[in-house]
Order: C-alpha cells, then structure tokens, then sequence
C-alpha cells in the first residue's frame, strides 16, 4: 500500500525547526552578553513567537507583564 506523505506538514514542520534553531542562536548569544537571562518576543510571519534562556517560568511571566506595563507607560506618556 503506498503511504501519502503531507508536503505541508513537512514544510512547516521545517520551518519550525528552523526558527526554533535561530531561536536558540540568539538566545546563546544573549546569555554571554546578559548572564541572568533572557525574554525574546518575535513576530514571525504574522506570528508571535516567545523564546527564554530564563528556566523559571513564574520569572519569565513576570518579566513580560513588568515590560508590557513599561511599554505601555512609555506609549501613554505617564
């Protein structure tokens, strides 16, 4: 029996792979320039994509909600 084999799937698995591993690049280079750890957000093609060398999630989480609050003062003029 012949197996169909979902070129698309195939894509965008790659494609995942390939941002995952450019991911992983920058955020090796950010740690030896920021040793305590590191949040990178990305839009990809429409996306958004969140990547940390920071392990502890409860850190990471406040990381974020800490930059959104700044980034908004900074957007309200406060």
């Amino acid at each position: 029996m012949t197996e169909i084999i979902d070129f698309s799937q195939k894509k965008k698995e790659l494609n995942n792979y390939k941002t995952k591993s450019k991911h992983d690049l920058v955020l090796d280079y950010c740690d030896e320039v920021f040793p305590e750890g590191v949040v990178l957000i990305a839009i990809v093609k429409g996306e958004l994509e969140v990547s940390s060398s920071i392990e502890d999630e409860e850190t990471v989480y406040a990381a974020v909600s800490a930059a959104t609050k700044t980034i908004q003062l900074n957007i309200d003029g406060d």
